[in-house]
């Protein structure tokens, strides 16, 4: 007989953040929808694609199902089935397949596609999947948005000899097609409770930069700008404005930790000082 996972992870597991509706209503059985990007990998390079993932849990037989769509993937909707379903305290939720089933809407198998090596991961804060297609090609996918709750941030100033440290701003990255190219993608990043300086009078509540330019890579995502003027509150604000930013979002994807470790690291400059930041998802030890 098939035990069911704890009460007390399930309740942990299901609160939801803005970009992940939970729409179930049985208690053995849940669901959610997440807006997610692809970024999917062949040996021509990576690209970035727009998908839906509605996924469902089942706690009695212990499995996930997920449907979703990509014309990169598939010309028609598919659905992913038989993944077995696992729970501990770090990790959250996680599921996987070495070779799962995959099928049409009406339950058909579709003969043509083969996924292949398939882990999910659903801890509350975000869910991330990670597979293979046809051999040929490899997929992540993770939700439009992602808060990267711990944070370090290094601000180097010519004046001083060590470096001023900040380690409760949050940083979080919200993808979208960019405004300039329909074909493109771009993220906006949100930083709050940030200082630059220990001679600040105040922490910044909250910095808006918009409109980065997002680049898909083998290893993960590469973030520029060359001039960004932040908004606060509404308000533009020139004296804050960060030029030369880099970043580099990395999943750090491994079978024992599964998406852990992911993390994005950022260099910009802000009034006159080289900043650097390095935040992860989840709290690491």
């Amino acid at each position: 007989m098939k035990k069911y996972l704890s009460i007390l992870s399930f309740i942990l597991v299901f609160t939801m953040s803005s970009c992940l509706n939970n729409d179930g209503e049985q208690e053995n059985k849940q669901s959610l929808n997440v807006k997610c990007f692809n970024k999917i990998t062949t040996t021509d390079g990576s690209k970035i694609t727009e998908a839906n993932y509605y996924v469902e849990f089942d706690f009695i037989a212990n499995t996930v199902a997920i449907t979703t769509s990509d014309n990169e993937i598939s010309s028609s909707t598919y659905k992913i089935v038989g993944l077995s379903l696992s729970a501990s305290g770090n990790k959250g939720y996680y599921f996987s397949s070495s070779a799962p089933k995959v099928t049409d809407m009406q339950g058909n198998v579709i003969q043509n596609l083969r996924i292949t090596d398939f882990y999910g991961q659903y801890t509350g804060t975000t869910i991330k999947f990670r597979y293979s297609v046809n051999g040929s090609s490899s997929v992540y996918a993770s939700p439009i948005e992602d808060k990267y709750n711990y944070a370090s941030t290094l601000v180097f100033s010519t004046d001083e000899e060590q470096p001023f440290t900040w380690d409760s701003a949050t940083y979080m990255l919200t993808y979208k097609l960019s405004d300039a190219d329909a074909k493109a993608w771009a993220a906006n990043l949100t930083i709050k409770n940030v200082k630059f300086d220990e001679r600040m009078p105040i922490v910044i509540s909250e910095m808006k930069l918009e409109n980065i330019t997002v680049t898909p890579t083998v290893q993960g995502l590469k973030l520029s700008a060359d001039n960004i003027i932040p908004i606060m509150g509404s308000v533009p604000q020139e004296r804050y404005s960060i030029t030369e930013l880099q970043g580099t979002v990395s999943p750090n994807f491994s079978i024992s930790e599964l998406f852990l470790n992911e993390s994005v690291d950022l260099t910009f400059k802000c009034m006159g000082k080289a900043v650097q930041a390095k935040a992860y998802i989840y709290k690491r030890n």
